[in-house]
């Protein structure tokens, strides 16, 4: 209420709790009735329309904060907000855009790298491992379901 009518005013805030309190015991009264509710409500517009005539409109409140905003920080409000969105943060480690190698330095890469001997067959070799040895069965095996699955897919 202090906001609505104005500072605290305790034969203001009396009247407005009677005014209120009277409105809604009609209202309770009428609501059975729809015609009379209706004509009390138009009734109620006309006494607001006759008072906003007869009483001066109140300076707007929004105004009155901005002057108290400008009296507290002695800095007028800028029309237009400065604050723009924040730059994007980078991604930390290495980018998925390095340079790119060639195919002779990949190779050497690939030469210099210790090989490693193969549990099946013994070779050394940086190319194939124990469970993925072409002379292993288990391996084959493997290789001829997968052969096989995909052709039943291919066939459906």
């Amino acid at each position: 209420m202090t906001n609505r009518y104005g500072e605290k005013n305790e034969p203001i805030e009396k009247l407005t709790n009677e005014a209120t309190f009277v409105v809604d015991e009609c209202f309770y009264l009428l609501g059975k009735d729809e015609g009379k509710l209706g004509n009390f409500v138009e009734e109620l517009k006309s006494i607001k329309k006759r008072i906003e005539d007869e009483v001066p409109k109140p300076p707007s409140r929004k105004k009155e904060i901005q002057n108290v905003v400008e009296d507290i920080y002695a800095v007028e409000k800028p029309k237009k907000p400065v604050v723009n969105n924040p730059s994007k943060g980078k991604t930390k480690g290495l980018s998925k855009e390095a340079r790119r190698k060639s195919g002779r330095e990949m190779a050497l890469e690939e030469k210099s790298k210790p090989k490693r001997k193969c549990g099946y067959c013994g070779e050394k070799t940086n190319k194939h491992t124990k469970t993925t040895c072409p002379l292993n069965p288990k391996y084959i095996e493997k290789l001829a379901k997968i052969d096989a699955a995909k052709q039943a897919t291919n066939a459906s």
